[in-house]
Order: structure tokens, then C-alpha cells, then sequence
């Protein structure tokens, strides 16, 4: 969903058969690209895509919680990047 918002398009693009998706992602470990890099306006998009990648983690234990979640969003954007895996 995080794709679909930032860049406007549906993820694995490329893929039009839900089965071959389900495939990539579940077996493969497949996962969608981080772009665009930054928004229109030139905001960077590097948090929401770390955070996007965070909760791509096959292990559910290894995905964070909303309130890590809520917290890395209210940090200012440089001490967030380097502070994710806490």
C-alpha cells in the first residue's frame, strides 16, 4: 500500500497474475521497489520507505510496533533513520 501512496502505482507492476505475486513475496521474498526517493516537492521519502521495509519482514517478531512506528514518525527525519531498529 505504502508504493500505491508515494508513487501512484500498484506494486510488482509487472505482475498480473495475483497467484505469481503471492509466490514472489511469500517464497521469493520479493518486495517492492522504494520509489520515488522523494515527493514531488523534493521532501525526502526515506523514513516512510524505512518503515515500509521494517513491516516487510518475514519474521512478525522483527516487524515494529505502531508505537515504534508512532515514535520513529516523530522524530525529526535524520535521528529516525539511524534510530529504526530499536
Amino acid at each position: 500500500m505504502n508504493e500505491e501512496i508515494l508513487s501512484g502505482a500498484v506494486p510488482f507492476p509487472h505482475m498480473k497474475v495475483t497467484g505469481a505475486i503471492v509466490l514472489a513475496v511469500c517464497v521469493k521474498n520479493a518486495r517492492p521497489t522504494t520509489l520515488p526517493a522523494e515527493s514531488p516537492s523534493g521532501e525526502s521519502y526515506t523514513l516512510l520507505w524505512t518503515i515500509a521495509q521494517l513491516g516487510w519482514s518475514k519474521e512478525p517478531t522483527e516487524r515494529p510496533t505502531m508505537t515504534r512506528v508512532r515514535e520513529m514518525l516523530s522524530k525529526p527525519p535524520a535521528d529516525a533513520a539511524v534510530d529504526n531498529q530499536s
